[in-house]
């Protein structure tokens, strides 16, 4: 009778290294570890494999519990490893770890933590950013210690009984309609500054602008699709929310301004800088700040363009779920964020109410 194949022989490693082997046949390092017992006592084994032994190191060291008197850099570590999030989001939580939460938190044991000290940090990170940078950090640490008590490390979460600073109330100056029309048209002069003019007739996040390519316009239906930002490093990745994802409707005004910033390209960016490749947050920012030099308007920011579009189109009557359609956000953030005075004279207004 002929004998089956033997299996590729499994090399275990040298004494005092754990228990991996070298699956020669897969080229990957193969090891298990015991997360639990069946109810007759047998234990239960995971396997993983990775093709260096430091990274199957890391994905079995992960399967195993927390230990109780994990440190808090520790913590933060394997936190920022099993969050499962991705994008802006994943760059907020990874840059206050290793900038704040780490060096300020990460020598005390998780299960020690206190809101004294919390409050200690908070206060060293005021004198080097800003109230609602303070803010953000500290939801972060809060999310983590949330998961560190899912995780049975501590029975509270301590950073939620911190007081977060309060972040000055920026204020918000939309541009009027006439004022509109001069941007997109000073806008339309130069290839550098036609991302002005999607910003103020789009209502897009400068991000939002900066990621959109050839092909998310269609020249035929005036559509244009929108479903990445790009980051201030250069990266890409998914829209602030699954609301940002969406297809709108090109205003008029714009069409012109898209069709001489593509030419007769099909691939690409949208707006691109003078050396032909993408344009930078950096780049869009002095655009703007021409744009509003040249037609004779004070500075503001870029992002109250945004604002602009959704203060004219609730003022003109539109829904308030159309507008957070066409703007990529939810309809409660339409109202709470971006819903302003226009100036106009509601005495009047209500009198013509009243009498029709």
């Amino acid at each position: 009778m002929a004998r089956g194949k033997k299996k590729a022989a499994r090399q275990r490693r040298h004494k005092g290294t754990g228990s991996f082997f070298l699956s020669e046949s897969r080229g990957v390092y193969i090891g298990r570890v015991i997360v639990g017992r069946t109810p007759a006592g047998k234990p239960i084994y995971v396997e993983r494999s990775d093709p260096t032994e430091a990274g199957l190191a890391a994905k079995l060291a992960r399967l195993e519990p927390p230990k109780a008197d994990a440190t808090m850099r520790d913590w933060l570590a394997r936190w920022l490893d099993e969050m499962g999030v991705r994008g802006r989001t994943e760059k907020i939580r990874r840059g206050a770890v290793s900038n704040y939460l780490a060096p300020s938190l990460g020598h005390l044991k998780v299960r020690e933590v206190t809101v004294q000290q919390i409050n200690r940090a908070a206060t060293a990170w005021a004198e080097k950013v800003a109230p609602a940078t303070v803010r953000l950090y500290l939801s972060v640490l809060h999310t983590a210690m949330k998961a560190a008590q899912d995780a049975g490390l501590r029975t509270d979460n301590p950073a939620g009984a911190v007081k977060k600073p309060v972040a000055p109330k920026k204020k918000i100056y939309p541009f009027t309609r006439d004022e509109v029309k001069l941007i997109v048209a000073e806008a339309a002069k130069l290839p550098r500054t036609r991302i002005v003019g999607a910003l103020i007739l789009l209502g897009c996040r400068m991000g939002e602008a900066l990621a959109l390519d050839v092909p998310a316009f269609d020249p035929i239906t005036g559509e244009l699709s929108i479903t990445e930002t790009q980051d201030h490093d250069k990266t890409r990745g998914p829209t602030k929310s699954a609301n940002g994802v969406r297809t709108i409707d090109v205003p008029p005004d714009l069409l012109p301004i898209l069709t001489a910033a593509i030419g007769e390209r099909t691939s690409g960016s949208i707006f691109t800088s003078p050396e032909g490749g993408r344009s930078q947050h950096d780049s869009t920012r002095n655009a703007w700040v021409r744009v509003l030099k040249q037609v004779g308007l004070k500075y503001r920011n870029p992002h109250q363009a945004r604002h602009t579009v959704a203060t004219l189109l609730l003022a003109a009557g539109w829904g308030v779920g159309d507008v957070a359609a066409y703007l990529g956000d939810s309809p409660e953030t339409i109202m709470r964020t971006y819903c302003h005075p226009t100036g106009a004279k509601m005495g009047a207004a209500f009198h013509a109410v009243l009498h029709g």
